[in-house]
């Protein structure tokens, strides 16, 4: 099928299905990096238009459709891709947000760097972890889910089939359920650990009140922090693929809902 051989029919749910693509591709984890190209951005999403234009070519209509009914399609395609890729973008922040409570209990809390998604201040820990996770995404080829599920959206809500009255509030009520067990779970080892020292810290200071707890407390906590650290990035690969499931279950009940 040659682009520039479409029909007017094509043409118009061609640049429906970019819409809902450029949506999805703008929001997603490693494609909304603000220092990527916007053209491959763009051209992504038109690939990706393209493939499920052709994929999808027996169900397209004969007719061309009116203005006033292709504008507020449009903007449904639109909004279903934003909040597709925003929905399956949180378990990145889940793992973030984990990454904020370690820093915050070792001591790190004004430590950030600049996040290359966001261009904004972050945790130097979270910024870490959501590194750690993209890695163990791609090494898990999680990434294919995002296509897999791009792909999956036509059949939950068709071109020009959201339904907004059908909105389920619950679905996004269990997405950020999901995003704060989460965050809690990676980060329990560490808070607990941290929590003994500081515990510990606390009954030697009473025993012992002439030793400056303080001057050893914060090296302890590091060590003791880093090395906690170290073993959950290490067990994190089977954690990133069950939460990642549940993420895209949660993600796909909400854009279900829509149609």
């Amino acid at each position: 099928m040659n682009l520039l051989e479409f029909t007017q029919v094509q043409s118009e749910f061609f640049l429906l299905y970019f819409l809902r693509g450029a949506g999805f591709i703008f929001v997603i984890p490693f494609f909304s990096a603000r220092g990527l190209p916007t053209q491959f951005k763009v051209a992504l999403a038109g690939f990706l238009a393209y493939v499920f234009l052709i994929i999808n070519q027996p169900l397209l209509p004969l007719a061309p459709m009116p203005m006033h009914q292709f504008v507020p399609m449009a903007i449904g395609e639109l909004i279903i891709g934003l909040a597709m890729g925003f929905c399956v973008g949180l378990v990145f922040v889940a793992f973030q947000f984990a990454g904020n409570i370690f820093g915050y209990q070792m001591g790190l809390a004004i430590v950030n760097v600049l996040d290359p998604h966001t261009e904004e201040q972050v945790s130097l820990v979270g910024e870490f972890l959501f590194t750690v996770v993209s890695l163990i995404f791609l090494n898990l080829n999680l990434h294919h889910a995002f296509i897999v599920f791009f792909g999956r959206s036509f059949s939950w809500v068709p071109v020009g089939g959201i339904d907004v009255a059908g909105f389920d509030a619950g679905g996004v009520a269990a997405i950020a359920t999901t995003l704060f067990i989460t965050a809690l779970q990676v980060a329990a080892p560490v808070v607990a650990a941290l929590f003994m020292i500081d515990f510990g810290l606390g009954i030697i200071a009473r025993v012992v009140p002439q030793m400056n707890v303080f001057l050893v407390g914060i090296p302890l906590k590091l060590g003791v922090g880093m090395f906690m650290l170290a073993i959950v990035v290490y067990l994190l690969d089977p954690v990133v693929w069950r939460q990642a499931d549940r993420f895209f279950q949660d993600a796909a009940n909400v854009v279900d809902s829509l149609g």
